[in-house]
């Protein structure tokens, strides 16, 4: 076996089973924020796990598979789950993730995923890879990061070193935060101790530009008064091997969520699990290597190349 890929079909996408042609642009931005704050919320949720069952919430996220690849299945789940999907399909280093299944089947070798997120995921199609000869598209820089891989993470936990504004430092204390890699949570989050120098400097950036806190969308700031401006430059410094770190930089293009009248931040303030949402990684080819219990990265445009 070599490798099998999938597109990731974004939810609001014209290939989704939801795609409603009647809402704005606007409108599905609320939603999938809407969507993505709930799944914050239940990331603060325990989970019980053995061999036989899996207890969790199954509900929508960002991104749809169409699989036809059918195989396994449950007792009794229950979610909001809606016309036209069946079931969620597991990505994380669990056992009964898919990623997990396929390395069982075909060997350790084959423990590994890969994926690129494209910009606009509405209009174009995002790709996902599964097996054992998945590399990196070549790159002149890339990072490795361990990620924890004891019972009973089924999730992807980084260590969260600092974070880079501007290339100023937000040292992390004792260079230790546990962060998840969720490719379904569009928000990125993090605590309000580490939030709140974060967003010090972004407005920092920003000069005088106007800033509002808003429940539903976190921080955001007026359009007309940023809307020409550079973006921040943020960096995500992880633990990487031995005494090395990883940089993962965030598309300066995603670090705001338009609307008619603000921008505002998709990376938000939620005390609990913190999360790397889908829209920081856009334009970063991940590659998770269970065997190894490592995740390596690099900065690529995932529209141009051939993913």
């Amino acid at each position: 076996m070599n490798s099998f890929s999938f597109d990731l079909i974004h939810h609001d996408s014209k290939l989704s089973p939801f795609y409603d042609q009647s809402k704005t642009e606007s409108e599905l931005s609320k939603e999938a924020l809407i969507r993505s704050l709930n799944r914050l919320n239940r990331f603060n949720s325990s989970m019980l796990r053995d061999a036989k069952y899996v207890e969790s919430d199954l509900t929508i996220g960002d991104y749809l598979m169409s699989i036809y690849i059918v195989f396994g299945c449950d007792e009794a789940h229950q979610g909001d789950f809606k016309d036209g999907v069946q079931g969620v399909v597991g990505l994380g280093p669990g056992p009964l993730s898919l990623v997990s299944q396929v390395g069982n089947k075909f060997g350790e070798s084959a423990n590994k995923l890969s994926y690129c997120l494209v910009e606009k995921p509405l209009e174009l199609h995002s790709k996902i890879k599964f097996g054992s000869d998945l590399t990196l598209y070549k790159q002149n820089t890339e990072y490795t990061v361990q990620f924890k891989p004891s019972p009973p993470h089924t999730s992807y936990h980084l260590n969260l070193e600092a974070i880079s504004v501007n290339d100023e430092k937000i040292e992390i204390p004792n260079k230790k935060h546990d962060m998840i890699v969720d490719i379904q949570t569009s928000l990125t989050s993090l605590p309000s101790n580490i939030y709140n120098e974060f967003i010090a400097k972004v407005k920092k950036h920003f000069g005088d530009a106007h800033s509002i806190e808003e429940p539903e969308h976190g921080t955001c700031f007026l359009k007309r008064q940023v809307d020409g401006l550079e973006r921040p430059k943020v960096v995500f410094h992880f633990s990487g091997l031995s005494e090395s770190h990883g940089d993962f930089p965030v598309n300066p293009s995603t670090i705001f969520q338009e609307n008619v009248e603000y921008m505002c931040l998709t990376i938000v303030r939620k005390d609990g699990v913190s999360i790397l949402g889908n829209r920081a990684q856009v334009d970063v080819q991940m590659l998770f290597d269970l065997s190894t219990h490592s995740l390596t990265f690099a900065a690529l445009n995932c529209i141009k190349v051939s993913f």
